[in-house]
């Protein structure tokens, strides 16, 4: 057939349809597209986590290096949590205060990571392995397009307006930065951010540091790779 006619596979793009005898050689398509929220993580999920640090491997390691003061100074900054099995908890809460993802992380006595997760993973887990419903919070958050969609401390932009903002990759190294260079409670200090890891580094994740000064600190490596990928 004559190439006029046809229809074009790109509806969302012009909708062209013409078949031969139609009188309609062009169509206004319009998609009807519904904008889903992201559904959050409830803020008594957060607070569940938020004791026995006791058994709180890395926080029982901060303890040997820092006064005990400083720790918990840094936990109810950055409301660090714990674990059934001792484990730290670190909550990725925006500037609105949603609590958009919870990172779970084994750490061994050196403060070396053995294990990496999430607390919604570990929720769904065991729904499952009971044959249980998963509940309806945790059922709509996993059709979230992404998890991890804030700055680790992000929550605390609007508590320290003024600090300068160390980012850096991982939550861990925040919290090392906050206890041992100085809290953003000093306006002089800066106020330790993460991303969550290397190619974490969005312009999405960042809009919330629109207007602040920013200081990148990307890991160490051997050929340089972290630094060159940030810059």
């Amino acid at each position: 057939m004559p190439e006029q006619y046809g229809c074009c596979d790109r509806k969302s793009n012009c909708g062209y349809f013409n078949a031969p005898g139609s009188n309609v050689p062009r169509m206004t398509y319009k998609p009807q597209i519904e904008l889903r929220k992201d559904v959050f993580i409830p803020n008594e999920i957060l607070h569940q986590t938020l004791k026995q640090y006791e058994i709180n491997t890395f926080i029982q390691n901060l303890l040997k290096m820092a006064p005990v003061n400083e720790v918990e100074k840094i936990i109810s900054l950055y409301y660090l949590g714990t674990t059934k099995n001792g484990a730290i908890s670190m909550p990725f809460i925006d500037v609105s205060g949603c609590v958009r993802a919870i990172q779970v992380k084994d750490f061994d006595h050196g403060n070396r990571t053995t294990n990496t997760t999430f607390l919604h993973s570990i929720i769904e887990t065991y729904h499952k392995r009971k044959n249980e419903a998963l509940p309806e919070w945790l059922a709509g958050y996993l059709l979230n397009e992404s998890k991890v969609s804030c700055l680790f401390g992000e929550h605390l932009l609007k508590r320290y307006p003024s600090n300068v903002i160390a980012l850096i990759e991982a939550p861990k190294g925040a919290i090392y930065g906050s206890l041992f260079f100085g809290s953003p409670e000093d306006p002089t200090n800066f106020l330790w951010l993460a991303v969550y890891n290397l190619s974490s580094l969005t312009l999405k994740k960042c809009m919330a540091l629109k207007g602040r000064e920013v200081v990148l600190f990307p890991d160490l490596s051997k050929t340089g790779h972290a630094f060159d990928l940030w810059s």
